[in-house]
């Protein structure tokens, strides 16, 4: 094989490899990729995107999380204990 056919193999497998993710993304549920921050209706506790949907031509966050709604709603009661605490590691101990 000659050089100008391994530079031209080296291509296809770049071009390859930066493809498919764009190709995924755009096959992405509209559900996942464009929740945002919103609260789902019926108050159900589903996973939203952590992050705002990034503009054309800039990469995605795909980070998932499922808000505490419990917790929430003790922390806005003014509740203390082990109901306001919110269940997993916190910021600080990541």
């Amino acid at each position: 094989m000659s050089i100008s056919g391994i530079r031209r193999a080296v291509l296809a497998l770049a071009v390859g490899a930066l493809t498919v993710p764009a190709l995924v993304a755009l096959m992405a549920p509209a559900s996942v990729a464009s929740t945002g921050s919103r609260p789902t209706p019926g108050g159900t506790a589903r996973l939203r995107a952590a992050c705002p949907t990034a503009a054309n031509g800039y990469v995605r966050c795909f980070a998932l999380y499922r808000p505490e709604v419990s917790v929430n709603r003790a922390i806005a009661a003014g509740v203390a204990g082990k109901a306001s605490k919110p269940i997993g590691l916190t910021p600080s101990e990541i």
